[in-house]
């Protein structure tokens, strides 16, 4: 009877203890999460985005309020599926990254000349977790018509790096 205890006791506490960590989500939005940006080789520029709080905007959603030290932005994780931005100037969102999509779908953003979509996923070793880890890239897209039929063309400004968002 007491073997069973600590087996029951063991079970429990291991499902309990693992089931705090979801390796799944692709853009946690808790608060004090903190992402790390670079770009460009020599020299590195570093940039931050860090979830400072969370607020409920005129269209009765909860947004999770972002810095990056000198600007404010309001974003949702919708289900592990969308990530939403809000528009203060006009109480829309719009779609930041779209996690269920497949690779090569794109669509338009708001008040800007191109679309944004999502590139590809692709599994890759992290050297910091140690293992293989799910990656999706996400770019700038422009529609080019001017030549023999219609181009997707990727990464369509110039010195900008694809944003890669890690599962997990």
């Amino acid at each position: 009877m007491k073997i069973r205890r600590v087996v029951l006791f063991i079970f429990v506490f291991s499902n309990v203890s693992f089931s705090q960590i979801d390796t799944t989500n692709w853009y946690p939005l808790q608060i004090g999460n903190m992402w790390q940006f670079c770009y460009g080789i020599y020299p590195v520029y570093y940039f931050y985005k860090e979830v400072i709080g969370d607020t409920i905007m005129p269209n009765k959603k909860t947004y999770a309020i972002i810095t990056d030290g000198e600007n404010i932005r309001y974003e949702r994780n919708h289900n592990n599926e969308f990530v939403y931005s809000y528009n203060k100037s006009d109480s829309s969102e719009y779609i930041l990254y779209d996690f269920i999509s497949s690779d090569g779908t794109f669509w338009e953003r708001p008040y800007e000349d191109l679309f944004w979509g999502l590139q590809v996923t692709k599994i890759e070793f992290n050297d910091y977790s140690m293992k293989n880890t799910a990656y999706k890239y996400y770019d700038w897209v422009r529609i080019d018509s001017s030549n023999n039929g219609v181009d997707t063309i990727w990464n369509a400004m110039i010195d900008v790096y694809p944003t890669r968002i890690a599962q997990g």
